[in-house]
């Protein structure tokens, strides 16, 4: 019995080993309570997935609103792209030239400059003293207005404009004047004289513009010659005789561009039997081009010395023409100053319509 009892303490102790496999099963689940710590380790990795998720999206929604940021840029600059222009410069002065204002400052400068122009360009002969004298009360007057600038808007621009039209006109109006006006009055207000024997002094005729020649004068041109300018331009001459033993050569037939460096005079009709008049070519100031009369010159010294020439020591220079066309070369130098002054009239024209619009300035509101 004791035996058995003995048998069952070890039942017993068995059913003990049995709980102590219970025990051993608390002990498991006590590794299920670290798998389940684990579990919670896992969902704490998990929660940090999701702090880490979560913290990532201000950085994601930060992307977002620098690229809504940079749309919106791109939709203003499309917008601005978009909108309508400024009115363009033409549209500003189809709007400006209806403006009383704006006239006066363009078209009153422009008259000074035509009638300023017209003046030195045919009065300057007869009157240079008033000419330099009215241009001076212009300029004067135009200095007036830029110290009254501050009492209306209009004073600056037109004082500017009418101090550049006088300026301007006075110079132009002296170029005209040298190079092409001052032939015409000189041709006006000399002589002519007719049948003039090419031996006879060329003094007894100095105040002529025209001359006929009797029909013996002709241009030898076997006799010529050629001085060429630094520019390039070719000046020839010719002695005027008729066929008589003459001491000394008193006219000169000359032109421009019309011979070869030898000679080979062909100027105007000179290779023409019926002409026998000649057009007195006159010196200017040479204010603005060098004097063609010194270029002559020194064409004549050439002959001289090339053909055992003797001139007298002011001989008269000519343009060798038939009678009928004495008055081309007033007819060209009219033709020509007119031509110029047109031609400075538009330029000046648009440039001071241009002047006046860079100026304008719109009336100060009340």
């Amino acid at each position: 019995m004791q035996h058995g009892y003995g048998s069952a303490g070890a039942q017993q102790s068995s059913t003990q080993q049995g709980y102590g496999n219970a025990g051993g099963m608390q002990h498991g689940y006590g590794s299920a309570g670290v798998q389940q710590s684990s579990m919670q380790q896992g969902y704490g990795s998990a929660g940090m997935q999701q702090s880490d998720f979560r913290n990532r999206q201000p950085t994601y929604g930060g992307n977002v609103g620098g690229d809504f940021e940079a749309g919106q840029a791109q939709g203003a600059f499309a917008a601005k792209a978009k909108a309508p222009a400024g009115p363009s410069k033409l549209h500003q002065f189809a709007v400006v030239s209806k403006k009383p204002d704006f006239l006066i400052t363009w078209l009153v400068p422009c008259l000074i400059f035509v009638a300023n122009t017209l003046l030195f360009s045919y009065g300057f002969m007869q009157l240079p003293s008033l000419c330099l004298l009215i241009s001076s009360v212009l300029l004067l007057a135009s200095c007036f207005m830029f110290f009254f600038r501050s009492r209306g808007h209009i004073w600056l621009p037109l004082s500017v404009t009418v101090f550049i039209a006088v300026l301007v006109s006075s110079l132009l109006g002296l170029y005209i004047y040298d190079q092409f006006a001052i032939f015409p009055a000189f041709y006006r207000n000399t002589r002519l004289y007719a049948n003039v024997v090419a031996s006879q002094p060329s003094a007894a005729v100095a105040d002529a513009g025209k001359i006929t020649f009797t029909a013996e004068a002709s241009v030898d041109t076997n006799h010529s010659a050629a001085f060429v300018s630094e520019e390039g331009f070719v000046y020839c001459i010719a002695p005027v005789l008729d066929g008589s033993a003459m001491p000394q050569v008193e006219f000169w037939a000359v032109g421009v561009q019309c011979c070869n460096a030898q000679g080979d005079f062909t100027c105007d009709q000179a290779q023409d039997p019926s002409a026998h008049a000649g057009i007195r070519v006159f010196d200017n100031s040479g204010w603005f081009a060098a004097s063609r009369i010194d270029f002559y010159e020194q064409a004549r010294l050439k002959a001289e010395a090339m053909h055992s020439l003797v001139s007298a020591p002011e001989p008269m220079y000519i343009m060798w023409v038939q009678e009928s066309r004495l008055d081309m070369l007033s007819d060209f130098y009219r033709d020509r100053a007119i031509g110029n002054l047109c031609s400075f009239f538009m330029m000046y024209g648009v440039g001071s319509m241009a002047l006046a619009f860079a100026l304008y300035r719109e009336r100060p509101r009340k």
